[in-house]
Order: C-alpha cells, then structure tokens, then sequence
C-alpha cells in the first residue's frame, strides 16, 4: 500500500492516496501464454504461463515490456500480430477473466531474441481480441524527464512467490536516468530507487504520487532488488509508427511511364511567382519548370510534361522543395485565404497557401501518387489512436458514483497551481480527442511555436510533442498568472481549430463546435481586456468554421535533415556524427539590407540533442538507424518525405549514404526519400569578387522559368575512354549554369575518383552529379553501375538532367530514378549509382553549433 511519508506530496490525503492505489491496481493485468484450456483460477496454469505485468492504458488496449512477451522456460517469443492472455479482475472482489489479445506494436522492432537484452524503449502495446468491462490508468501528457527530481513515486504489479502469483507494489523515487550519453537513443531509461523491484514486476505502472498521473513502465532490477529501472511512457511518441508520411508508390506495368512527380520534373503552373529561387536553393516539385528544347533532350528520352496553359491545372504556386512552403499570391484558386470577409486563416497573419478546390486528382501533377493521401492503405496510426480512447474514457468517466482519477487529482493538486482545474483538464483532453490530429510532428511545432511567441515548437526536447494532448501537456505552467496560462491554452485552442486537418480525416465539424464552445465560455475567467482580444478572434474563428474547409494542395516538407559526419584525426577510421534540423527563412522575412542576389538566407538551424562521438565508419548505418527515423518524424509530412542533406568532408563526399538500410523494412535511404550530400569542408572564396560570382553561378542554376536552364555536361568520358579534367579550368571555360556529370567515379577508396570530385569542389562547383562504379571482381553491390554501359548513359543523362531545368529539381529527380531502379521500372537502369552533391553557398561551420 502507499504509505504516506513527509514530502511525498503537496496533500497529506489517506483517501486520496488509498483511491489512487486501488485505480492503479484495478488497471494493472497479468500476461500469460495463449494455451488453450487456460483456466485463470488454476494455480499451476496460473504460474506455468505467467509472463508478466502489464496494465490497461486505454480501453481495450494493454501497455507493457517488450521483453515481457518472452518465455524463458520455452524460449518462445510472441511478437507483433501473436496472440496472448491477458487476465484481470473486472471488479475488487470478482473472479479473474482471462481473454484473447494480439501484440499490436513491439519497440523497438526486433528479429529474435536480443543476445544482450532487450533494447529502450522495451514496450509493447497489446491489443484485446474480445470485449470487458475493465478499469484504464491516466496517462501523463508530458516527459517524466521533464520534472523527475526524486519525488514520490508508487508501481504495482504481479509476481511469483513461490509458485503463486501474488500482487507486489512498493515506493519509488527518482535517482537519476541511464543512457542519456552519446546520443539519447541508446537510453532514456529513469533510473529508481526502492525495494520491490522483483523478477515479474516488469510491465508494471508507474504512478507519480504529485500529479497522480502514470509517467513510466518498470523494466528491470538493477541491484538484488533494491533499484530498478522504468521506461518513460513519453517513448511511445518516438517510438509507434507514424503511417503515411512516405509518398506511396504503385506497382507499375509496362517499361516507360510518362509520368511526373516528387522525383520528376513537375509541371509548369504559371504562377506570377514560380522559378523563384528558394532560401535553401530547392524548388517545389510543383514549381514552374520551362520546357527544355527538343534539340537538347537525348535521343529516346521521355518527353517533358505539359506546362502553362497546355498542363490544364489551377495554380498551386511555387513551394520550396527543402522546407518551408512559399504561399501563392492571394486569390489564386478558391483558397479560404482569398475571402475578403475570411481575413487571413493563419496562426501568424502572414497568409498560407491552401488548394485551389476539387478532388486530389486536381490538386497536383503526382495526384496519381496520392489517391490515398495520408498514405495510410488502412494502417492506423496507433499512437494517435491510443490517446484518443484514453482520453474519451476519462472524460466520460467524470460524475461516477465512485473516486476517478480526476478526484485523486484533484486532492493532490497544490492550491497555488495556475493550471486548469484537473477537470477542467480532463474535459478539454477529451474534446481534443475528437478533433483529428495534427498532419505531421513539424505541424504541430508550428502551432506551438506560434501560440507561445517563439518559446516553444524548438527541437531541445527529446519526446517531440506528437498529439493536441502532447501540446497541451508541453503548455503546462509556461506563465506567471493563472489568467495568462489561460490565455495560452485558449491560443493553443483557437490554433487546434484552425490547423490542417489530415486528407482522409473524418468530418469533425461538430467536435468542431464542441471545442469552440468551451474556449468562449473559458473567456469569461480572463482580464476584461485580453477576454476581448480572445473573443474577437474566436468569434472569427467561428466564421471560418462555417464555411467548407479548403482541401490543402500537396507541399514539400517545410523542415530538412541535416546530417553532418566529422572525422577523428586521431583515430582514424572513426567519426562523430551530428543530426540537425533546418527551417529555410523565406525570402520576403530576409530583413532589410540584404542585396539582391546575395547569397540564400542563413537557415533556421535546431539541434535534436542527437550526437555520437567515435562510430566506426561501417557502424554508422546501424548508430544512425534510430536518430533518423526520429529525425524524419518529425521532419516528414503527408505525401511529402523531409530531405536529407549530408555534410561531408571532401575525401568522403562519395560515402554512399543513399544506400543505407535504416530500420527493417528492406528499403535504402535513396529509395525512401531525396539524400544529397555537402561538402563540410569546403575553401571559403577570399579573393575580390569571389562571393559574388558564387553567388551568381547559384542563382544561374535556378533560373526563373523563362530563363535558360541547367546544362549538364559529362567531363571525364570521351566515347568511352576516361578523359582528364581540371577543375578550375573547367569552371573558368563554362557557363555559370554548367553542371559537371562524372561518368567514371568508382567509390569512396578509389583515390583518382576522390581527386577528381575534390578538384571540382575546390573550383567552385557546388552542383555535381556523379555515376559510382562497381567492379564485377568484387561482387555485385546495390547502387553501383556495373558492365559496358557508358553509351547508354552518355545517351540518357545530359538531356534526362536538363529536363529539369533548375538545379533544385534535381534532388527530387534523383529519389524517382533510386526508386523506379530499386521497384525494376524499366527504361530507367542507366540511372544506376548516380548521386548528387548540392551544396548551398553558404558557412555551415559558423551555421552549426560544434560538438
């Protein structure tokens, strides 16, 4: 039982706490093998399958270990889509019920039995196959990590005591965390001190005694018992699947699709404002493209696509590829944004682009990529799915005859606290619940960077906020005042309403309304002057709310991934590596005084937290795996996949990175999304007149689409003999919107193709593209160009690259030939092995912090 001790909360409350006890243990469960005949009043079959604790997180949904889902005594694993027992008691004094559940989610995802135990997070959500009456735990909205300072803390769970199972529950406190060096993916476990941590205690809640909230799973023991360690609950954020952030691809029939999309050259709109060069340098793959004559395209190559009037299709307006989207001119299609009487549906005043109107199908170029926006093909999105019946069951569970965990709240809360009352709270979770959630995390950072001015929506936390219920919880006690902390949740609120909804979401306008209401009556608790300011803008919100809401055109990704390797001179072989995340600033927000032509503005650069000193460099894949699925989280957007830029250093830039295998679904890096690389270290130009001319050959290579586009130009190979090339002297003889195309670069050890791509870096180029090279002697390796095959790629590359038309397509252009070769579409295998070096003109060592 939870015995009260000085310190241990801000209420010295008995009730409180022994009702607090009872509700955890009415929610926590036994987990035991699926053997037919099971009896859960049996105790040898009780003991016989027992696998461990776990407790109901929501209704019909159980959270528990990963490694819990392993019998020892059979060496038998149950993982995703495996059925177990789960056995609970539906009331204090009622018999045990055992029933059917299936392995829903496992994290991380692993194949077999980990030889070195099982790695964080350890948790797996289990799934009841038929319906009961049971008791659900409250969840925390916020990171344990964020407050964890040796507070109280109490868990219970199921234990063999001799060949019965018997309860176990204990105090807790907080000590410290575990495996937060050397990049936080490794750990994040909080470590805890006690004397109940025994074998089959894992899986087991924990209950911060302050909050009366659940903030952790208990994972293991540490020292005969006497501490133990537990998994943030916030790991879920990381760790379930977010489904249809990747751009869907469909089987294809025949050799040779004229097509477009995010990999091709997209179509012309005629947008005032398309072939605008982007902070970041990319285009949108919706932006203008000029068509390329027939005289410069290669023998057999695909015709480009219709442009301007020939295309057909509303403007969309030009959206930079790399991050943040550029909003057409106003009026252009029928935007909510073009109503006079709208004003501008935006959470900063400064406008947003929305979809003209009509079906997906008219929306975009690629719309035969996105019959299924979300991407989803019937995945769900267990995450969201999960928080949502939570918070639905304990809204409904308000005004019972018995102690809710609203009422234990409510007992323990701090009389000073400015928060929202614990049913207040618990009501306003529950009418976020109904509202679909946020498109993408990088939306919902945006809302929260806006609502709170600018202090929040940053990358210094580790749990990115993925849900309206992980924004709320973000908001706790961030002002002085209960009325400014009010004022910040109805902010919040007002933006909720107003964010993109995801393509295939259900209608909510009623959910809508229900959340509208509560905000307005809120007012009423603020300071007369900003409960009018709050008014006025929900009662536009009111207005925007009855008109239809527009269908959001497909966009790029408005964030990139910044990866950046650095090597150790003193250990050779080794590099630390750095993930970043970058947000373009738009040309019209570049201040005052920037000359015209300068180069892009310096980009809005945040940190993960994710670093690692000495990798191996063939351990990089394996070290980077986790941190770039969390990175492309929250980077992704429906239909759009974030680009990944890789800084490197020039003796590396051939580091095959679009190669690698990153998580277990078999595809590559190249195959899933556009993968550029940089050079880290490259000269800066000292000598007069040096910046200017780079900035000009930059914006040479992404014209407008009048202008005259790219020109790519094979340099190494003359009718299939290698030719010399120098550098500098190539740049002096070409134009500025000369794009050199290796066809002889081998690999990344080759030292001629080194010396070679390094030349042309310290010339000045900073758009390349390169074809590696495989030697049959050594084996067939993926993304290598093998066999005689210069002829067909001298036919093909320079007119397929000019097609482009602007350097920022190309990126785009890449993916779809790494991802047409890898699904066997034909017509496209000269493609094989090539790569890109796009590199910004701008100081990435002043631009990134140093480790």
């Amino acid at each position: 039982m939870i015995m009260a001790s000085p310190g241990a909360g801000p209420a010295e409350n008995p009730d409180a706490w022994r009702a607090l006890e009872n509700l955890t243990k009415a929610a926590t469960v036994r987990i035991h093998l699926p053997w037919a005949g099971y009896s859960p009043t049996d105790p040898f079959d009780e003991v016989e399958t027992f696998l461990g604790s776990g407790f109901f997180a929501a209704p019909n949904w159980v959270l528990t270990c990963a490694h819990v889902l392993y019998h020892e005594d059979t060496g038998r694993y149950f993982g995703k889509g495996e059925q177990v027992t789960v056995v609970h008691a539906p009331a204090p004094d009622a018999a045990p019920v055992a029933l059917r559940a299936e392995v829903a989610a496992v994290l991380p995802e692993v194949r077999g039995v980990p030889a070195a135990g099982w790695p964080v997070p350890d948790l797996a959500l289990v799934r009841l196959l038929e319906p009961s009456a049971h008791a659900s735990v409250f969840l925390s909205d916020r990171p344990a990590v964020t407050w964890a300072d040796g507070r109280g803390l109490f868990h219970t769970g199921w234990v063999n005591n001799g060949g019965v199972l018997d309860r176990i529950d204990g105090r807790a406190t907080v000590t410290g965390g575990m495996g937060w060096s050397g990049g936080g993916s490794t750990g994040g476990l909080l470590r805890l001190g006690g004397d109940s941590f025994i074998a089959g205690a894992s899986g087991s809640p924990v209950v911060d005694l302050v909050r009366g909230e659940v903030v952790a799973v208990v994972k293991s023991r540490l020292v005969a018992g006497n501490s133990g360690s537990a998994v943030d609950i916030a790991h879920l954020r990381r760790g379930l699947p977010v489904p249809g952030l990747r751009l869907p691809r469909k089987p294809e029939d025949g050799a040779e699709h004229d097509r477009t999309g995010p990999g091709q050259p997209p179509r012309a709109t005629g947008h005032p404002r398309a072939g605008r060069t982007h902070p970041l340098g990319l285009t949108a793959p919706d932006a203008d493209v000029r068509a390329v004559p027939e005289a410069r395209r290669a023998p057999g190559a695909r015709p480009l696509p219709p442009h301007g009037a020939e295309a057909g299709r509303e403007a969309v307006g030009a959206v930079p590829a790399a991050v943040v989207p550029q909003p057409p001119q106003a009026g252009a299609g029928g935007s909510r944004a073009a109503d006079p009487e709208a004003g501008t549906d935006t959470l900063n005043g400064a406008g947003r682009a929305e979809a003209a109107n009509g079906a997906p199908e008219d929306l975009a170029p690629w719309a035969e990529d996105l019959a299924d926006p979300w991407g989803r093909g019937g995945a769900e999105d267990l995450y969201q799915t999960l928080c949502s019946e939570h918070d639905r069951h304990q809204s409904d569970r308000q005004g019972v005859a018995e102690w809710t965990w609203t009422d234990v709240q409510r007992h323990l809360r701090p009389a000073s606290s400015l928060d929202l009352q614990p049913a207040e709270r618990v009501k306003l979770l529950g009418l976020l619940a109904e509202i679909p959630p946020p498109t993408s995390v990088a939306a919902l950072a945006e809302v929260l960077h806006t609502v709170s001015e600018g202090q929040l929506g940053t990358e210094e936390e580790w749990f990115a906020p993925r849900g309206w219920r992980d924004g709320l919880g973000t908001l706790h006690g961030r002002e002085g005042t209960a009325h400014q902390q009010l004022g910040l949740y109805l902010r919040y609120v007002d933006a909720v309403l107003g964010a993109d909804r995801p393509a295939a979401a259900r209608d909510s306008s009623r959910a809508e309304r229900a959340l509208w209401a509560w905000a307005w009556a809120k007012t009423e608790e603020l300071a007369p002057a900003e409960r009018g300011e709050r008014r006025r803008a929900l009662e536009h919100r009111r207005r925007l709310l009855s008109r239809p809401r527009p269908v959001r055109a497909p966009r790029a990704a408005r964030r990139a991934v910044l990866l950046r390797l650095f090597p150790r001179g003193w250990q050779a072989g080794t590099y630390d590596w750095q993930l970043c995340l970058e947000e373009a600033v738009p040309e019209e927000d570049r201040g005052p005084g920037a000359p015209e032509g300068a180069y892009p503005a310096e980009p809005l650069v945040r940190t993960l937290g994710e670093d690692q000193w000495g990798v191996p460099l063939e351990s990089l894949p394996t070290a980077l795996a986790e941190p770039l699925a969390e990175a492309f989280r929250r980077c992704d957007e429906p239909g759009a996949s974030a680009v990944l830029h890789v800084a490197l250093p020039r003796d590396l830039l051939g580091l095959e990175v679009d190669g690698w295998h990153i998580g277990h679904e078999g595809r590559t890096l190249g195959e899933e999304r556009p993968v550029v690389v940089r050079c880290a270290d490259r000269a800066w130009p000292g000598e007069p007149g040096a910046e200017a001319a780079d900035a000009r050959r930059w914006q040479a290579l992404h014209p407008a689409a009048r202008d005259e586009g790219i020109a790519p130009e094979i340099i190494d190979c003359v009718d299939d003999r290698p030719v010399p090339f120098d550098g500098p002297g190539q740049l002096a003889a070409t134009h500025d919107n000369h794009v050199p195309v290796l066809c002889r670069y081998w690999h990344v050890e080759h030292a001629d193709s080194v010396t070679g791509l390094s030349s042309l870096v310290d010339a000045g180029y900073r758009v390349v593209v390169w074809r590696r090279r495989g030697d049959p002697a050594d084996g067939a390796r993926p993304g290598r160009a093998y066999g005689n095959v210069c002829t067909g790629f001298h036919g093909q590359a320079p007119g397929e690259l000019g097609a482009a038309h602007s350097a920022g397509h190309l990126p785009y252009l890449v993916h779809r030939w790494r991802a047409d070769v890898a699904a066997g579409v034909g017509g496209v295998f000269w493609t094989q092995g090539l790569a890109l070096l796009y590199d910004p003109p701008r100081a990435l060592n002043e631009m990134l912090p140093a480790l």
